[in-house]
């Protein structure tokens, strides 16, 4: 089965899956495979689509599709479940000559974890592929990172959400006012559209992580069990506020870039990035949204306030 008809167009064009889907037609498919990219339902797709034509059948319906994903709210991959996965590796295929072993956000693999694992990853039996799929693979264990090929997919996952595009709107006219100057003479109300964006973030950031989590919910195959659900809706709510600072900072970047012509505004947008890609990383450690993004546009209140011009 030609299973790369079934990726969209995006995806069934992209170099790196059209190697992949080239090698596996060929028979020269590497054993060890890791695949990154901005978007975990780019991954999964291709993921899964690559299964289904190794075993010959879909791969959700297959006895040889073996899956592993985080576990709990604290998302990660215990050595209990990891060694239960490498038990299943080690048997022999229930139909054919083939089995595939998918894990999901690899990069939630301890050390304990990926030390379990690393004998099979490097020397799987016979017929036997393994897919790790990240969306953060500066996190993967130097372990696991060395004993994979590396494919990079594409594809970001933007928020298509008409309340989101109006704050956007709304938070680079805040930035405007700073530049030009008209907000640094009304601080009091600068101040308070800060709070009132905080505010709007933060129901944003329910009302998409809900409307995420239905989407993925309504996909997910019967054996997913409710710990792996936890785990699975706490991915995606992180997940949904990653993309949200990430379109912020993507927004910043482009107005600066416009505003002011011919004034650079390099250190201001240095400095603003930087700050933001901070705080992002801080909802690893579970800082709640609403303070990552408050202490992000009080200190540009501060930062773009005291602009020389």
């Amino acid at each position: 089965m030609n299973s790369l008809e079934n990726l969209p167009p995006l995806l069934a064009k992209a170099r790196s899956v059209r190697v992949l889907f080239d090698a596996a037609e060929h028979n020269r498919l590497p054993h060890g495979i890791l695949f990154y990219g901005g978007s975990a339902r780019a991954l999964e797709q291709v993921c899964t689509c690559l299964a289904s034509k190794l075993l010959g059948v879909p791969a959700e319906k297959s006895l040889d599709f073996h899956t592993l994903r985080p576990a709990n709210k604290s998302r990660t991959i215990g050595i209990e479940n990891v060694l239960a996965l490498v038990k299943e590796i080690q048997q022999s295929p229930a139909f054919g000559d083939r089995k595939v072993a998918c894990i999901y956000d690899a990069d939630r693999l301890g050390r304990d974890s990926a030390n379990a694992f690393l004998k099979t990853l490097e020397e799987p039996p016979a017929g036997t592929f393994i897919f790790l799929m990240t969306t953060s693979i500066n996190k993967i264990l130097p372990t696991i990172h060395s004993r994979c090929l590396h494919f990079r997919i594409p594809g970001e996952d933007r928020i298509e959400h008409e309340e989101w595009r109006l704050w956007l709107k709304d938070f680079e006219s805040w930035i405007e006012d700073l530049i030009d100057g008209s907000g640094a003479g009304d601080i009091g109300k600068s101040v308070f559209s800060v709070y009132a964006l905080t505010v709007r973030f933060q129901g944003l950031v329910k009302e998409i992580s809900d409307q995420e989590w239905e989407r993925i919910e309504s996909t997910l195959p019967s054996g997913v069990n409710a710990d792996q659900k936890d785990a699975m809706q706490a991915g995606a709510s992180r997940g949904v506020r990653h993309r949200l600072l990430a379109e912020m900072q993507e927004a910043l970047l482009h107005l600066s870039l416009r505003a002011n012509a011919g004034t650079p505004l390099v250190s201001e947008t240095a400095k603003s990035c930087a700050l933001l890609e901070h705080l992002n990383r801080l909802l690893e450690l579970n800082m709640q949204d609403g303070a990552v993004v408050e202490a992000f546009l009080l200190n540009c209140l501060r930062i773009w306030t005291k602009k020389k011009r």
